[in-house]
């Protein structure tokens, strides 16, 4: 128990400061982004990027699917076997590519604009953008899954600090060209730029630290990726419910409100958030050791960790709620300069939602790492249907009827993942070390 801790512990060190980036990232581009273009491009900026969101999706949640079972067969010590859903998910990550190109092909050349609601990126300024970010897409694809090979082979650490010099090298490039006022086009060339850089660079590590696990096909079995596919079909629904709920809501904000109030809605929703950035670096930290633990069935192990994350989650929550409450408007006037309108009645209630979020998106991934998501995901999704058609009918151009809305959602959800983790710590049996067994094996 005391060494999957120290692990956790050691990659939460790494993933803390990757989410204080992100969140230094967030709030420092922010103003330097409205400055150089102003208020509706930065907005069109944000509607327009949630294509990334969408063609991210392509990857049908494989990818987490196998992250698990990559982690659950080191930990059983079947190399082997985990080099098989290794090259067998980049097999699928080709497939997608090639998937995610055509939809860009077909985005671009079609006249749907309407849907974004765009003025100011219109023309060959649309279509480069969307190839752009097709590119980006598919370099965060393998980026992905060069990070799950680290992650799952123990060198969470590491890959996360890769993450980090690559992050902190993204942020400089944007304030540097936002003081230039560089166009939107040039931005997102300079983003898919540093993504190769950063693939380059994880998949040359990788191949040093471990060099079993390898791209290719030798060890690719159809068996495997049907098998895979069912839950990663299931898998979907929290990428897909995300986007609902934050890029879906961006652009029916963007239909009845205009661009400039997106802007605004992201400023605070960024805010708010930033709760969740923490969070991530304790989640992303006892994923991977939930999986292993879980394929080596030390169930008492399993339960500390998931006592120790929905601890520090609460915490941490109540503690940013209270903080948000107390100073967020002054905050975000003077982060935004007073370029950006506050809306207080919207503000307090996706605080009161943010707690909530807090509380299932820390739970959830107690399922999620055991893959016995199937029924949760679904649910994720059927919420988040609801309440983006919840707001479409009953928005009325007002944002406070968008947060109490979302609200009710976060209320629901956070309900039915904590009656499930109950219930399935519950169904577990008894604490057998299956390491343990290994190593007698070996000695017999």
């Amino acid at each position: 128990m005391n060494k999957a801790i120290k692990k956790i512990a050691h990659s939460f060190g790494a993933s803390l400061f990757g989410q204080i980036l992100l969140i230094v990232t967030q709030f420092l581009t922010v103003p330097f982004y409205i400055e150089a273009w102003g208020v509706e491009l930065y907005g069109e900026w944000l509607v327009i990027n949630t294509l990334q969101v969408y063609f991210g999706l392509f990857d049908f949640g494989l990818m987490s699917v196998a992250a698990n079972d990559i982690a659950m067969k080191f930990g059983g010590n079947e190399k082997k076997e985990a080099l098989g859903t290794y090259q067998t998910a980049w097999v699928f990550i080709a497939l997608i590519s090639c998937i995610t190109i055509l939809a860009g092909i077909i985005i671009s050349t079609s006249k749907v604009g309407w849907f974004f609601n765009l003025e100011l990126i219109q023309g060959y300024e649309f279509v480069i953008l969307t190839q752009l970010f097709v590119a980006t897409t598919i370099l965060q694809f393998m980026i992905g899954m060069s990070l799950i090979g680290m992650r799952c082979t123990g060198n969470n650490p590491t890959s996360i600090w890769i993450t980090n010099v690559f992050s902190s090298i993204q942020l400089i490039v944007i304030v540097l060209s936002l003081r230039y006022e560089v166009t939107c086009v040039s931005m997102a060339i300079e983003l898919a730029i540093i993504k190769l850089l950063n693939l380059l660079f994880l998949l040359y590590i990788l191949n040093k630290l471990e060099p079993w696990l390898y791209i290719g096909v030798a060890e690719y079995k159809f068996s495997t990726l049907k098998k895979m596919f069912r839950p990663s079909i299931y898998f979907m629904g929290f990428p897909l419910s995300n986007a609902l709920r934050n890029q879906g809501v961006m652009s029916m904000i963007s239909m009845q409100l205009g661009p400039a109030s997106v802007a605004s809605y992201y400023v605070m929703r960024t805010l708010i958030n930033s709760t969740q950035q923490f969070l991530n670096a304790v989640n992303s930290s006892a994923w991977t050791e939930i999986s292993i633990e879980y394929g080596c069935r030390n169930i008492r192990t399993l339960k500390a960790i998931y006592r120790m994350m929905m601890t520090v989650a609460i915490t941490i929550a109540v503690i940013a709620s209270i903080c948000l409450a107390l100073f967020g408007e002054a905050f975000i006037s003077y982060w935004t300069r007073g370029l950006s309108d506050f809306n207080g009645g919207f503000f307090n209630v996706m605080i009161v939602a943010g707690l909530f979020t807090s509380i299932w998106y820390s739970g959830s991934v107690l399922l999620s790492a055991t893959s016995k998501h199937e029924k949760m995901s679904l649910f994720c999704l059927i919420i988040s249907i609801l309440s983006l058609a919840s707001c479409y009918v009953y928005m009325n151009h007002s944002l406070f009827n968008l947060g109490i809305i979302l609200l009710f959602g976060e209320v629901v959800v956070s309900i039915y993942v904590i009656q499930s983790n109950t219930k399935f710590l519950k169904s577990l049996g008894d604490n057998i070390h299956i390491r343990n067994l290994n190593a007698s094996n070996k000695e017999i």
